[in-house]
């Protein structure tokens, strides 16, 4: 009875090999579009380790869905799980892929890199460098995230769509800071003036900002009273303000269903917490342009200052040996 087992075993187990020959024996053109039907990453993965053959077919997608991931936990300021899949595969740094961020633009051919450069999320772009392994692997990384920095400084920056136009820019404008400071300054005929550019004009630069911006409003630990020096480490993991008119907590980039921008524009000031009001007077509203402007001038600085320093440290690192891997 055992060896009948046993037999009967090994038959099932030929059958199987020459099944997944008859597979691999399938045009390559046939093989990836089965590979695009598959939704799990573990699919891939397994449909990957069937041969050598197989392995090299498959890689690209692979990578593609990697890289899609992390950019997707870069935009949405995700940096736990950024940090955890950098340190598992540091290489998808380098690799390129599409992503839309909360806000609609599309960027398209970008890397995880030039996206926190685009950005200018100093915190993000330091937890992508401090996740590099310390080995020769993560110096030739570094080397070509210098030379992505390099580029990016040289060129007009990177290219996105939002709302069928195109956009290139160099990194994002801050443009909250600038309806913030029409708002102080602009003349406004009467109180229904200043109350639309609080609503659309502030609340419309509101829904585009980054992560980071909506984070910074919303942390539990400061207000804007004094202006933070931005000195902090670590983000808050808190996308949230609480909507006045609901009586209730919101998520900022719920923006399909949010009034952001249409209803009301969210003032931090030296409230406990962000709020989403309707009007606010200027004496408060100018807490929040010092500290936007004080988060712009840190962040373009340490952005000006980054190509330097990732210099200094290749030139320190190739002054030794790099350690094997």
């Amino acid at each position: 009875m055992k060896i009948d087992s046993i037999l009967k075993a090994l038959q099932e187990q030929q059958r199987d090999e020459k099944r997944q020959g008859e597979f691999m024996d399938l045009p390559n053109e046939t093989l990836i579009e089965i590979a695009k039907k598959l939704t799990s990453t573990k699919d891939i993965s397994n449909l990957a380790q069937t041969n050598k053959r197989a392995q090299g077919l498959f890689k690209p997608a692979l990578d593609s869905i990697a890289v899609n991931m992390l950019l997707e936990h870069v935009v949405h300021g995700e940096q736990d799980e950024a940090e955890k899949l950098i340190k598992k595969r540091p290489d998808l740094l380098t690799l390129r892929g599409d992503i839309t961020d909360y806000s609609g633009r599309t960027f398209k051919n970008i890397t995880p890199f030039e996206y926190a450069l685009w950005a200018l999320d100093r915190h993000m772009w330091e937890i992508m460098l401090k996740a590099l392994p310390d080995n020769k692997n993560g110096y030739e990384i570094k080397q070509q995230l210098f030379q992505q920095y390099k580029v990016h400084m040289r060129s007009e920056g990177v290219h996105y769509l939002f709302e069928g136009k195109s956009y290139q820019e160099k990194h994002y404008d801050f443009a909250l800071k600038d309806k913030l400071h029409e708002y102080l300054t602009f003349t406004f005929l009467n109180h229904q003036e200043l109350t639309n550019h609080w609503i659309k004009e502030v609340g419309g630069a509101q829904r585009m900002v980054p992560c980071y911006i909506a984070k910074e409003y919303g942390r539990s630990d400061r207000s804007f009273d004094p202006t933070p020096q931005f000195k902090e480490e670590q983000l808050p993991k808190n996308l949230y303000f609480y909507n006045q008119a609901r009586g209730k907590p919101e998520a900022w980039f719920s923006l399909s269903s949010s009034r952001l921008g249409f209803n009301f524009g969210i003032f931090r000031g030296d409230w406990d917490k962000a709020y989403g009001v309707q009007y606010v007077d200027r004496g408060s509203a100018t807490l929040d342009w010092q500290a936007l402007s004080a988060l712009c001038k840190k962040n373009t600085l340490e952005f000006n200052e980054l190509g330097q320093r990732l210099k200094s440290e290749l030139e320190q690192a190739s002054q030794k040996r790099p350690p094997a891997i």
